[in-house]
């Protein structure tokens, strides 16, 4: 089955409890410095909503703070299981603010790190998925 596009994206972020990133893995994170556009994919879901990867394509847009590298160590991350089973680098909060015809994603990750994509639009694409493997996510960037 092929990714069918969000038609209301901002909206779904905000207000859709499907679209709820906690919990979700970040399998890829690419950053297109010159091209100002960011690529996220997150395995995300449960048992009650189903599992999906949501792909999402953010264009205008740069993240925030630029410390790439330790972004780029926290989601290629592996650590010793928690109580909850947690092995790789998992999105623990969200929050989407807009300031003007501005939007700023926040992501919190656990255990450690924070950044924001601060972008003019975006675009998603939502795919059915199965469970999580729990394998570290890839961290790309092209200047």
């Amino acid at each position: 089955m092929s990714p069918t596009v969000v038609p209301n994206p901002i909206g779904s972020l905000q207000e859709d409890a499907a679209f709820s990133l906690h919990d979700g893995e970040i399998q890829e994170l690419t950053v297109d410095r010159q091209g100002r556009r960011v690529r996220l994919v997150v395995h995300g879901g449960n048992l009650q909503i189903g599992y999906r990867s949501l792909t999402f394509e953010f264009r205008d847009a740069c993240i925030v703070p630029e410390n790439y590298q330790r972004l780029a160590f926290a989601i290629g991350a592996i650590y010793r299981s928690d109580r909850w089973g947690n092995v790789v680098t998992i999105i623990r909060k969200q929050s989407l603010l807009q300031n003007g015809d501005r939007f700023v994603l926040s992501l919190t990750l656990w255990p450690f790190h924070r950044f924001a994509i601060d972008f003019a639009t975006v675009a998603i694409y939502n795919e059915p998925a199965g469970p999580p493997v729990h394998k570290p996510g890839v961290f790309r960037f092209t200047s």
